[in-house]
C-alpha cells in the first residue's frame, strides 16, 4: 500500500562547574521558524546564523497552481499548488491559506505532501510480488518496500493537483483487502523551532534560574545525573558527532566495526556506529541543519567537564537518527524508518522535536510498535499557539500511551506565545524559550533557539534519568510521576495535564505516585440562567492531593467563590454567574 510523504518541522541549556476540499485537508503542518546565535565560552557572539523557515517554500520553483478560492466569512483565500523541492528532489503539493488583503501573502501552510507519491503501511509484512500485482496496469509503480515489509511507497508516472487524492481513492480498498493496510499521502514533517523575538537571556535558565521557573536540575543532580545506561534516540536532522560537548555521550553500536565499509550487523546500514541517515540510507547521521545537534545538547551535553553547556543528563547514550534534511524537512516514509531503527536497536526514549497536522496511520503503527517494545516517544506540541484539543498536531496529538506531548514555557513561568497547548492532549510543559545548547557549525559552537522542539528534550532528559532510577516502573507510571511532580503554576493550569513545568528534582524524589483526583459526584447541569442570577455548584472528589475547584463553561472561567486549595478539576458543561 502507499502513503504520501509528509514534512516535519523541528523545534529549536546553563553550565554546571482549486483543489480545496481534497482528502488531504487534515494533513497539514505547523509553522516553524528558526534563528541561531552562535556563541563561545567567553560569552561573545561569534556570528549570527538565520536559517530559512523550514515551512517557507517561496524560493521553490512553482510548477503549476490551482484556482484561489475565497473562504466564507472573510477568512481568507485557499490555494493549492505544486512546487519543485530542490532539497527533496521531488515535487511537493502545497495547500496554503492566503491573506484576504489581496497581496497574495501566505498566512499559513495547512498541508504539504509529495505530489507524486503514496505511502502504504500494514500491521503485517507485505509481499513485494503482491504489491506489484496490485499496481500493475495503473499509472503508478511500486517504488520501495521496507526491510520489514511493513511500509511501501508508490510513485506516479506523472502528476498534477489531483494525483495524490485520486491515488488514495484508487488503492485504498485494494490495499485494505489484501493487507489490512492504509494508503496515505507521503506528507512532509518540519523541525519545530521558532525564531526568538527577545534579547538574549542568561545562559541555561531552564536548568536553574533566579526566577525559579526551571526544572530544578542541581537539586535533581544531587540524586542522579548519569543516564548512560538508557539509550535515547534523537530523531532529527542528525548530530555533530565531533562536538566537544557531545562526542563522549553518543550511543555506540556494538555490532558494527567503525570504518571498515561493511554492514557488520547486517541491518542494512554500513558503519552505523552512532546512528544512521535514513535519507541517504547510510551510517553517517551528521547534522547539516543544526536542529538535531541543539536538541541533543539539551538532553545530554556532557556535564561537569569545564567546557560548554550541560544537558539534563551529564552522562547519556544518544543515538543519532537523521531523517530531516538540510532544510529541516522530512517525509512520513523516512519518519517511520527512523522510529523502527531506534526501536530495533534498543532505544528506550525517542525524542521527536518535529511534527505536522493530520494523523498518519503508518506513523501510528510505527509508534505502536515502539509502545509494544516499551519505548517512550517525547513529542513537541507545535509552534502555532493553537489548542491541540481542537486541532491536530502530529505525532504529539497521538492518543497512544507511550507518546508524551510537551508544550513550551518562558523564564517567567508562562506559556510561550508560540506554543501549542491542550488540557486533554498535552501532557507536560518545559522550558523552550531562548534555550542555549550545542550547535552544528563547529565543535565548540553553541546557539540560542526557541520552540517546543527545545521543550521536548528537557522532558526526554528527565524521563531518561527516571528510567535509570526506577527501571521496573511502567511507562504509564513514569509519565504519571512526571505529571504529578511538575511544579504547578496558575498561568499553566488548563494548558496541559500537569498544570506546570516538569521538575527533575521532584520527580526523582517522588517514591510513590499519588493517584490523580477522581470525581465521585457533582451537582446537576445548570442551564438557562438569566443575567444577574447565580448558580451554586458542588462536587465530591477523591484525591491524595489538596484539591480546589475552578469552574468553566466553554473554556471561559466563571467568577465565583471556591473553598479548597491547590489542585483543580475542569467541569466545562456548567454555567455560573451571569453578569453584564
Amino acid at each position: 500500500m502507499s502513503v504520501l510523504a509528509v514534512v516535519f518541522a523541528a523545534f529549536f541549556l546553563r553550565l554546571p562547574s482549486s483543489d480545496v476540499g481534497k482528502s488531504f485537508g487534515d494533513i497539514a503542518s505547523p509553522a516553524a521558524q528558526a534563528s541561531h546565535v552562535v556563541t563561545h565560552l567567553d560569552g561573545g557572539v561569534g556570528s549570527v546564523e538565520r536559517l530559512r523557515d523550514s515551512r517557507d517554500w517561496s524560493l521553490s520553483a512553482e510548477l503549476f497552481a490551482g484556482e484561489e478560492i475565497e473562504l466564507a466569512g472573510g477568512a481568507g483565500v485557499e490555494r493549492w499548488r505544486v512546487v519543485m523541492a530542490e532539497d527533496l528532489g521531488k515535487p511537493v503539493l502545497l495547500k496554503e491559506r492566503l491573506a484576504s488583503d489581496g497581496t497574495g501573502r501566505v498566512e499559513r501552510l495547512v498541508g504539504s505532501m509529495l505530489a507524486n507519491e503514496l505511502v502504504v503501511s500494514s500491521g503485517e509484512p507485505m509481499d513485494r510480488g503482491d504489491l506489484e500485482r496490485l499496481v500493475a496496469g495503473t499509472a503508478w509503480r511500486l517504488d520501495e518496500v521496507s526491510r520489514n515489509g511493513l511500509l511501501a511507497t508508490l510513485e506516479a508516472e506523472s502528476f498534477d493537483l489531483d494525483t495524490v487524492s485520486e491515488g488514495v481513492g484508487l488503492f485504498a480498498g485494494a490495499m485494505r483487502a489484501a493487507f489490512g493496510g492504509d494508503v496515505e499521502p507521503n506528507v512532509i514533517y518540519y523541525a519545530m523551532a521558532t525564531r526568538p523575538d527577545d534579547e538574549l537571556w542568561e545562559e541555561l535558565w531552564g536548568l536553574e534560574s533566579q526566577q525559579d521557573n526551571d526544572i530544578d536540575a542541581p537539586d535533581g543532580w544531587d540524586l542522579l545525573s548519569d543516564a548512560s545506561s538508557v539509550t535515547v534516540a534523537i530523531l532529527d536532522s542528525g548530530v555533530r558527532l565531533s562536538h566537544e560537548d557531545l562526542k563522549a555521550n553518543l550511543w555506540l553500536n556494538s555490532g558494527e566495526v567503525a570504518g571498515n565499509g561493511v554492514d557488520d550487523d547486517r541491518n542494512g546500514y554500513v558503519d552505523d556506529v552512532h546512528g544512521i541517515n535514513v535519507i541517504e540510507g547510510s551510517g553517517d547521521p551528521s547534522d547539516d541543519y543544526g536542529h538535531g545537534t541543539h536538541v541533543a545538547g539539551i538532553v545530554g551535553a556532557e556535564g561537569n567537564n569545564a567546557i560548554g553547556t550541560s544537558g539534563v543528563a551529564w552522562r547519556a547514550r544518544m543515538m543519532a537518527v537523521k531523517f530531516l534534511n538540510a532544510s529541516g524537512r522530512g517525509t512520513l516514509e523516512d519518519a517511520v524508518k527512523a522510529i523502527d531503527y531506534a526501536v530495533d536497536n534498543g532505544a528506550k526514549v525517542i525524542n521527536a522535536s518535529w511534527g505536522g497536522e493530520g494523523r498518519a496511520a503508518s506513523l501510528e503503527r510505527a509508534m505502536d510498535r515502539a509502545r509494544v517494545g516499551g519505548v517512550a516517544i517525547v513529542a513537541a506540541a507545535g509552534n502555532e499557539g493553537l489548542n491541540n484539543d481542537e486541532v491536530y498536531s502530529y505525532p504529539a496529538s497521538s492518543t497512544l500511551a507511550n507518546v508524551i506531548s510537551v508544550a513550551s514555557s518562558t523564564p517567567d513561568g508562562t506559556l510561550s506565545g508560540f506554543s501549542n497547548y491542550g488540557f486533554e492532549t498535552t501532557d507536560l510543559v518545559a522550558p523552550g524559550d531562548y534555550v542555549l545548547s550545542t550547535w552544528h557549525s563547529a565543535d565548540d559552537a553553541y546557539s540560542y533557539e526557541s520552540g517546543t522542539s527545545m521543550a521536548a528534550p528537557y522532558v526526554t532528559g528527565v524521563l531518561a534519568l527516571n528510567l535509570v532510577l526506577r527501571p521496573n516502573d511502567s511507562l504509564q507510571l513514569q509519565l504519571d510521576r512526571l505529571v504529578q511532580s511538575s511544579r504547578r503554576r496558575g498561568d499553566l493550569f488548563q494548558r496541559a495535564r500537569s498544570g506546570g513545568v516538569v521538575n527533575l528534582a521532584l520527580s526523582l524524589a517522588m517514591e510513590e505516585v499519588p493517584f490523580p483526583p477522581v470525581l465521585i459526584e457533582h451537582s446537576e447541569k445548570v442551564v438557562a440562567k438569566l443575567e444577574g442570577e447565580t448558580a451554586t455548584f458542588s462536587a465530591v472528589v477523591s484525591s491524595e492531593l489538596p484539591v480546589s475547584f475552578r469552574w468553566y463553561y466553554e473554556d471561559v472561567e466563571l467568577v465565583g467563590e471556591t473553598t479548597r486549595r491547590w489542585f483543580w478539576i475542569r467541569l466545562p458543561f456548567w454555567t455560573g454567574v451571569a453578569t453584564s
